[in-house]
Formats: structure tokens, C-alpha cells, sequence
């Protein structure tokens, strides 16, 4: 979103009531930064162990996997980047909470290869681990969906598999444990 200065932000709305929204802006950049890539999307919001989660990318001359975390939304929000890259993407598109630890899922390219990965990590400040889940040759690659119930940690999203694209999902009962190569 912008906001009247034509600053661009990545925004959560909150509310205690129906009737009572409140606006908090998490990241910001430089709104001279102009790109096709949508540089500064959060896309999707989890809460558990007391904390709010949100996940998304921000963009200038680097790209980052970010999220913003805070035991209370009308309080400050804290940033923390799990990636960045200049002559990549990564596109952060779902988190959640799940049995213990945080799972980010993102679309990412390397340059040659299109992933389907993931981040996790036991608290929002803590160590956060990478673990690409299936990969190909062509665009759209991604883990688009984080779930977690009955012992499982199930992930969907996009996947070709050398003649279309199709889609997929893994599952374990933990992050470490996700099959790679689908």
C-alpha cells in the first residue's frame, strides 16, 4: 500500500471488533524504487506461542525473504531478513505455525533452477533453516500453502514436472523431515 506521500509499505490491518480497524505499516522503501517485481508485499499472517507472524518480501537494489513479529499487534513490530539477493527472486507466500516451529513457504530461482522452499526456525528472532522441497527447470516453481495438523506439516503449492504443471504437496511431522525432489 502507499500512503499519502506516495511512500510504499507493507501494511496489516487489526481489529478488536468488527468496527474498530487499525492500520500498522511494517516495512517500507525508498518509493523512488521502481521495478515490476512487487517489492514490498506481506502476503500472509500466522499467530502462535504468543507471537504474530508475518511474512512477505522487501525489495530495493536487493531482494529479501522477510517477516515482521510482535506479541501485540498495536505494539512495535520487530523485522528480520531469513534471505536476501541481487540477481535473484524469492517470493515468500504462506506461513504458519506448526507444532513447535515456524514454517515460511516461498517460490525462489537461483538463476538457473525454480524452487519450491522453505523456512523454519523455533522462535521469530531465533535461527531460521532453509530446505528446498522440489525444484525444476521452469518459472512458477513454489510452495504457496503451510499447514499443520494430527502430527502432520503438510506444504502445496506449484510444481512442473517436466511436461506441465502440476499441483503438489509434501508432508512430515517436521520441517527437516519434508521429502526433497518430489
Amino acid at each position: 500500500t502507499k500512503d499519502a506521500g506516495n511512500t510504499p509499505y507493507a501494511r496489516i490491518a487489526y481489529a478488536t471488533t468488527p468496527t474498530s480497524w487499525t492500520q500498522s505499516d511494517l516495512w517500507s522503501i525508498n518509493s523512488n524504487y521502481n521495478s515490476s517485481f512487487s517489492g514490498i508485499a506481506a502476503v500472509d499472517i500466522a499467530y502462535g506461542n504468543g507471537y504474530w507472524v508475518v511474512c512477505g518480501t522487501y525489495a530495493s537494489n536487493t531482494i529479501y525473504t522477510r517477516i515482521a513479529y510482535t506479541t501485540d499487534p498495536s505494539s512495535t513490530w520487530d523485522t528480520k531478513d531469513l534471505y536476501s539477493t541481487t540477481y535473484t527472486y524469492c517470493r515468500p507466500k504462506a506461513i504458519a505455525y506448526t507444532n513447535g516451529q515456524w514454517v515460511v513457504g516461498e517460490e525462489y530461482y537461483d538463476g538457473t533452477t525454480y524452487s519450491g522452499r522453505i523456512w523454519y526456525a523455533n522462535t521469530p528472532s531465533g535461527t531460521w533453516h532453509t530446505k528446498i522441497v522440489w525444484e525444476s527447470s521452469r518459472g512458477a516453481e513454489g510452495v504457496r500453502a503451510v499447514a499443520y495438523a494430527d502430527g502432520y506439516l503438510v506444504i502445496g503449492g506449484r510444481h512442473y514436472d517436466g511436461s506441465a504443471f502440476t499441483g503438489q504437496i509434501a508432508y512430515a511431522s517436521t520441517p527437516d523431515k519434508l521429502p526433497y525432489g518430489i
